[in-house]
């Protein structure tokens, strides 16, 4: 698989994505990171004035110049910023672009630290990154990343893995 990780912008240049998808064969992939669900939630994290416009006009010509067999996925970032929208984003993929392959959220947080320091993140740390109140019908979907990493150091040292009230501490 070619993944081509992007901003998305130039695919708002027809004649790019047409290049770009062309050469890009099977299996092939573009991954598009979303900030916002409006030009203003957006650019506040992008800093890019009219980039959420682009963005948003590129992954409508992916959606009509990809060909069958080649992927589209949106990237979330999650930071502390962008949880304050995050409801209004998540509405606005399901609305817009539920035609995507898939919507990967991801953390930034561990990024630069070691495995011992992964593996020692708490579902505290978790929660104070995302930085809003985590109420009991969220706690799981909230902690599945530190679950999964935990389970996923195991696995790399050779372990077995572990269920949820070994690697999260709650049920």
């Amino acid at each position: 698989l070619i993944r081509l990780l992007t901003n998305g912008r130039m695919f708002a240049y027809e004649d790019f994505t047409r290049r770009a998808f062309g050469i890009g064969g099977l299996p092939f992939e573009a991954a598009v990171p979303l900030f916002g669900y409006d030009a203003r939630t957006h650019e506040a994290i992008a800093r890019a004035p009219g980039s959420f416009e682009q963005t948003v006009a590129g992954l409508g010509n992916v959606r009509r110049l990809r060909r069958p067999g080649q992927g589209v996925e949106i990237r979330v970032i999650l930071t502390r910023i962008q949880m304050r929208w995050l409801e209004g984003l998540l509405g606005f993929i399901l609305r817009e672009l539920a035609w995507t392959d898939r919507l990967v959220l991801l953390f930034e947080e561990l990024e630069g630290k070691n495995a011992a320091e992964a593996a020692a993140m708490t579902k505290d740390d978790i929660y104070g990154l995302l930085g809003v109140p985590v109420g009991p019908r969220r706690f799981k979907c909230a902690l599945l990343c530190l679950h999964t990493l935990k389970n996923a150091l195991h696995k790399a040292a050779g372990e077995p893995v572990q269920g949820w009230v070994e690697t999260v501490g709650e049920e």
